[in-house]
């Protein structure tokens, strides 16, 4: 299946006082949902952190959680096997990225990964590819090991992942081809 003519539906949520915006990709043939993501709008700090990126050791407390903001927090991003590699996830976060913008964001994004979860259908390569990045080299390598050879990455971390300022330009003049 190719990727024809795709309707791009937002609703927006309040869940647990948190904005949650959804955005589904429909076919706008046949209707068929196509892809969807979903992401928490943060525009203030629950941590009382400030400006940074990292990752969250649960076992031996906080190594750094210091989360950017304000941002869009992707929680869920899924596109159907049959129309993958065909720009419709680029797409689903570009429209993200737009979000972040409108709300005065500036266009930052995060994305967490890590918690133990086997890389054998990790999303990690797409997003670095997309230009997003972890600002720990160390991290960054050891998740790149776990991405590459499939294995589990240490279940006590968080990993955040930001969206570069180049990147989120890009994105967003994507968009314009919609």
């Amino acid at each position: 299946m190719q990727i024809g003519s795709v309707n791009f539906v937002k609703t927006n949520e309040k869940v647990k006082n948190t904005d949650v915006v959804k955005i589904v990709a429909n076919d706008s043939k046949t209707g068929a949902e196509l892809g969807t993501i979903t992401a928490e709008a943060a525009p203030k700090s629950i941590y009382n952190q400030p400006l940074s990126i990292g990752y969250y050791d649960r076992l031996n407390s906080t190594k750094y959680r210091k989360i950017v903001l304000p941002h869009m927090h992707i929680t869920d991003l899924g596109v159907d096997e049959s129309v993958r590699n065909q720009g419709l996830g680029r797409k689903l976060v570009a429209l993200i990225v737009k979000e972040s913008k409108d709300r005065g964001y500036k266009g930052k994004v995060i994305v967490s990964a890590g918690n133990g979860k086997i890389f054998e259908n990790s999303p990690l390569p797409f997003y670095k590819r997309i230009g997003f990045s972890v600002n720990d080299k160390s991290l960054s390598s050891r998740l790149d090991f776990a991405a590459k050879y499939k294995t589990p990455f240490d279940k006590s971390i968080q990993v955040f992942m930001t969206l570069s300022r180049d990147a989120a330009e890009k994105l967003l003049k994507s968009l314009q081809r919609i």
